[in-house]
């Protein structure tokens, strides 16, 4: 028996093991699809002072929107007439109102999103590096307790629309001040950890619509669906599954 072999065929089967579940695992991007919302799921309302954005690239004067604030059921199609899954989602853009029926989207990892040198200004302030940094914080801290949760949704959305804009969602009069607070506690709880990542990691995907080469299509917001990435351990056991089958094929 030929013990150092075993040994390096066990560790090169586990690195393999490993990368193939990287594979597996990895968003192929940008993909086209269509996106169309179904319903809110875990939501408050609120008025905030928000900023609609203009084909230009520049804000509105401020206004107050009396606005849904939390989790949305998303419908996602490779093509206009489906078939459609349905995805939790929370919205990235605080600035376009959502579009009624299919829109045209491009589904992408928010990790791996490179835009374009002339991108609209949406999906900037959505991949600008440090944005993305405090995303997967907020995600990894505070998104599991969104889930069936109304009240920690509309504070996650709330803290979400903060960091894409640059803490430009404002409190007005007759702001909800429950919702106001809790997505403000979030975002200096982050802060102070110098957004520090949770017990929770997932894989972001973001739907963001597609608005066309002069970037003129206004209506429709974008979108963050977040995926489990399993645990260490888990990759582990499918490692060593992986590895016993190596080793069982080199006994025959």
């Amino acid at each position: 028996m030929n013990t150092s072999w075993n040994l390096s065929k066990i560790g090169a089967l586990a690195f393999w093991s490993a990368a193939v579940f990287s594979a597996v695992t990895a968003q192929a991007a940008p993909i086209k699809v269509y996106v169309q919302e179904e319903a809110v799921v875990n939501a408050g309302t609120s008025y905030v002072g928000l900023h609609l954005l203009q084909p230009d690239g520049t804000t509105s004067p401020q206004q107050a929107w009396n606005v849904y604030v939390g989790s949305l059921a998303i419908g996602v199609a490779p093509t206009l007439g489906g078939p459609w899954t349905t995805q939790l989602a929370y919205c990235v853009d605080p600035w376009n109102w959502s579009g009624s029926g299919s829109l045209a989207y491009w589904k992408d990892s928010l990790a791996t999103m490179s835009p374009s040198p002339n991108a609209t200004s949406d999906i900037q302030a959505l991949t600008n590096p440090t944005h993305v940094t405090e995303i997967e914080a907020l995600y990894s801290n505070y998104y599991q307790g969104t889930l069936g949760n109304t009240a920690n949704s509309a504070a996650f959305q709330l803290a979400l629309w903060e960091i894409v804009s640059d803490n430009q969602v404002d409190q007005v009069s007759g702001t909800n001040s429950t919702i106001w607070t809790g997505g403000q506690a979030i975002l200096t709880a982050l802060a102070e950890s110098h957004y520090e990542m949770g017990s929770q990691h997932y894989d972001l995907t973001a739907f963001y619509v597609d608005r066309g080469p002069d970037g003129r299509q206004t209506v429709g917001q974008n979108y963050l669906v977040a995926s489990p990435v399993p645990e260490p351990g888990s990759i582990s056991l499918l490692g060593l599954a992986l590895v016993g089958l190596g080793l069982n094929r080199r006994k025959k």
